[in-house]
């Protein structure tokens, strides 16, 4: 009874203490993508203010791009699309609050119009070509994908069409798409035509354009580098890396959480073991291809992936691999091998060397049957000519054109170099169902052609070599599972690199104003992991890409409005631009009023005077000193000719210089053209910032991605 009034006593705890076992229990068998409906973004992948981006219109983006095949890293074509939804959704933001409306007149008009909308162009012309309209016209696309039958086609070759090519279900759902893409583009047009609005040239802006594109100014210069400053000679403190970042603050300021790590990617390369032993599969094949007949020899090894070539003798020297081997080789029955490039090895054996017939000039009818293709015959011996048959009978016949034998069936090279010109036969291949009439017209004639194949034998790494790789790595991360012993020890045994990585960053190393934007592919997990980790954690081993490792160790995380100036990245190069700073002004300070002209300053220097004729203010690049020289562009349009102006701080050095004079180039003053010139280079351009402006954007994506660990 003691014991039963206990229980009762306890009955709250009793009860709280199964409510969290049910909950535990709930959460064990839950999907990850039911606990991120209940306590995560729900089904909003990305989000901008109150912009939402939901995963499902995303997704069908994602599924879009990938069956119209676009050649793309798959994580950055994640990202590509997350944005491109993104702006999207800003522009309807505009769209709503403008009070934008674009109708379906207008849209109509752009899809079926005389003038089709730009957007919808290339689709309608790639659809007619493909459907084989007698015209490239919205209206007879609109046409055909409603009456298919009308044209000679059915539901089953539209859809097909439209899921190949367009990425869609049938054509109507890509139309649909396309009139989508259609209003979202006038819709963007009149964005941004009231955007640019608010930007106008006047005459001034116009007529200073102009002067400052079409004035050469002639400069002689002479310049001393920052580099005859010692580093030691200057001192950089924390106030002076401060003022440097508040003078450029709006380069650091942070559209989302960003993280700062270090890294190290782990080649998985072959070892000296795994070339040893290919370089003896590869000698074994050399051997028994130069032993036995043809390409019997072939079958001592599978490591290797043929390439059959039949190349004129003529054009050896031009052919990618054959002009690699000695002419004492090339004739039937010798090997050649080829020296390792890379973990590539190469062996070819010409299987023949003779004079073939490449290509011929044919007539041809293509019969469903035996009996049409007599029919044909007779027709044809009796003074009907081909060139009257392929006209009433296009889609079967063709009169006249040349065709390549190279490569052709054995059977059928054998029946064209063979067949009387200008008497025609019938061809018939039960096996095939092939029926034909061919007149051979003329041949060109014969050339030596070499018949070679081409084996080729990549070498990957072994299981064992992937084994001591692995294990070396664990040994390091052994003994330096922490962050800064991670960073500095890394660069003993591999190549420490750094990077700043957000929810937003594809891969590590992506680089979004290079060209190609590179990075390694299928890091998105390392990334994911160091979105969720702690300052100064190590990652494990991530090895989802089969070429290398990788090991990531997050150094800080900063979620602030601006990238602070301490971060090291950033202190490092704001140190860099302080050092210059003062090193210019060490230079100024010396030089300044030393000299009275060029020659002089040459000598203090110890620098010749240089000239250059091509000086333009408006160019990017600043004769031998580089690119963004913007200081010492604007002294030297502003300078008078003939008068010693500098030293002037630059971004690598101090300049002297004189204007020699100057001169006007180029056309004319238009204040049409030169107005148009002055937005382009100072209007608005980045619409994606303009919109997002204070927001910060938001980026679920890495919740909704999976990594199997």
């Amino acid at each position: 009874m003691a014991t039963l009034e206990k229980i009762r006593s306890q009955q709250k705890l009793l009860f709280t203490i199964v409510i969290i076992a049910l909950f535990l229990f709930i959460i064990s068998i839950a999907s990850a993508d039911s606990i991120r409906r209940m306590f995560g973004p729900g089904t909003t992948i990305a989000k901008v203010g109150n912009q939402k981006v939901d995963y499902e219109d995303y997704r069908q983006r994602i599924d879009q791009a990938n069956r119209q095949q676009q050649q793309m890293d798959r994580d950055e074509l994640s990202q590509r699309a997350i944005q491109s939804l993104i702006f999207e959704k800003l522009i309807d933001e505009q769209v709503d609050q403008l009070g934008i409306n674009v109708t379906d007149n207008e849209i109509s008009q752009a899809m079926t119009g005389n003038m089709a909308h730009p957007v919808a162009t290339r689709f309608i012309q790639t659809a007619s070509q493909y459907m084989q309209l007698p015209a490239a016209s919205g209206s007879a696309l609109l046409d055909a994908i409603n009456n298919p039958g009308r044209y000679n086609l059915t539901a089953d070759q539209l859809n097909y069409l439209a899921q190949q090519v367009f990425g869609a279900n049938t054509m109507a759902e890509a139309w649909a798409q396309q009139e989508k893409a259609v209003e979202q583009s006038l819709q963007q047009q009149a964005v941004s035509s009231l955007i640019q609005g608010l930007f106008v040239a006047n005459e001034l802006d116009a007529q200073t354009m102009h002067n400052d594109n079409s004035t050469v100014s002639y400069v002689s210069y002479v310049t001393a580098p920052y580099s005859t400053v010692a580093d030691a000679d200057i001192t950089v403190d924390d106030a002076d890396v401060k003022a440097m970042w508040n003078k450029m603050k709006s380069q650091y300021k942070l559209a989302e959480e960003v993280r700062e790590v270090d890294y190290i990617i782990v080649p998985i390369d072959p070892s000296k073991a795994d070339y040893d032993a290919a370089e003896v599969e590869v000698d074994r094949l050399v051997e028994a291809l130069r032993t036995q007949p043809g390409l019997d020899g072939a079958s001592v090894s599978s490591h290797f992936v043929r390439d059959n070539k039949v190349v004129p003798m003529s054009e050896v020297g031009r052919d990618a691999e054959l002009r690699y081997i000695p002419d004492s080789l090339l004739a039937t029955d010798k090997v050649y091998k080829y020296n390792r490039q890379g973990d590539t090895y190469r062996v070819a054996k010409v299987t023949n060397v003779s004079a073939q017939i490449d290509s011929i000039n044919i007539s041809m009818y293509i019969a469903p049957d035996k009996a049409q293709a007599d029919s044909v015959l007779a027709l044809v011996n009796g003074g009907s000519s081909f060139k009257a048959i392929a006209t009433e009978n296009p889609n079967n016949a063709v009169d006249s054109v040349w065709q390549s034998l190279v490569g052709a069936p054995a059977n059928l090279v054998e029946i064209f170099t063979n067949a009387a010109v200008g008497t025609p036969f019938v061809y018939n291949d039960s096996v095939q169902g092939a029926n034909a009439v061919y007149k051979i017209n003329s041949r060109r004639p014969a050339r030596q052609y070499v018949d070679a194949t081409i084996f080729s034998y990549v070498v990957d790494p072994s299981a064992t070599t992937v084994s001591d790789i692995k294990t070396q790595l664990n040994s390091f991360l052994a003994s330096n599972s922490k962050g800064d012993a991670f960073s500095a020890n890394a660069d003993s045994l591999y190549t420490l690199r750094h990077a700043t990585v957000s929810p937003s960053t594809p891969s590590l190393g992506y680089n979004p104003a290079a060209r190609g934007a590179g990075g390694y592919a299928d890091t998105r997990h390392a990334i994911k992991w160091a979105m969720n980790a702690d300052k100064g954690q190590v990652s494990p081993i991530f090895e989802d890409n089969r070429d290398f490792f990788v090991v990531v160790a997050l150094k800080d995380i900063y979620n602030g409005e601006y990238m602070p100036y301490n971060a090291s990245q950033v202190k490092e190069s704001l140190e860099l631009l302080a050092r210059n700073e003062k090193k210019g002004a060490k230079l100024v300070e010396n030089f300044q009023g030393k000299a009275n002209d060029l020659a002089g300053y040459a000598q203090l220097m110890g620098a010749e005077v240089l000239t250059d004729s091509t000086i333009v203010f408006t160019s990017p690049r600043l004769a031998a000193l580089g690119t963004n020289q913007y200081q010492l562009q604007g002294n030297i349009a502003a300078a008078t000719p003939g008068t010693v102006v500098g030293p002037v701080q630059g971004n690598n050095q101090v300049m002297v210089f004189v204007v020699d004079g100057t001169s006007e180039k180029g056309r004319p003053y238009d204040f049409r053209q030169d107005g148009s010139a002055f937005i382009n280079s100072f209007g608005i351009k980045d619409y994606y910032n303009m919109l997002t402006g204070d927001r910060q954007v938001e980026n679920n994506s890495l919740k909704f991605e999976n990594y199997d660990k």
